[in-house]
């Protein structure tokens, strides 16, 4: 396993653990490519949230075009980024709207296609 599987794996059970702890059940969606990791629920409240590993401190890290468009799109986006994941873990959460003011974004990948 590679380490920055390892790291989502500890950042997944943390936030986990967090939102259970608070009385939200707690369903992984990671594997159906749906923009976020969990769908959290607790009574008429509902988080669809995405889930970013570091293993420093700083907030920076890799988020994909699918994620960036459920950050627009989707109000109940919430992405909560853990800080030393595989250590001493801590997170801070933003909403969508919140992300895309804190946040500057620059593309490091695009996809060719060839022109018909």
């Amino acid at each position: 396993m590679t380490e920055n599987r390892r790291i989502k794996i500890a950042a997944i059970a943390f936030v986990t653990e967090f939102y259970e702890s608070e009385g939200w059940s707690v369903a992984l969606v990671e594997r159906d490519k749906v923009g976020y990791d969990l769908i959290c629920k607790r009574g008429e409240e509902k988080h669809n949230v995405e889930i970013k590993g570091t293993s420093g401190i700083q907030p920076q890290f890799i988020i994909t075009d699918n994620e960036l468009k459920q950050a627009k799109d989707d109000a109940l986006f919430v992405l909560c980024v853990v800080f030393s994941a595989l250590s001493n873990p801590t997170f801070e959460r933003w909403t969508g709207v919140k992300l895309l003011q804190d946040f500057n974004f620059s593309p490091i990948s695009y996809k060719a296609k060839l022109k018909k």
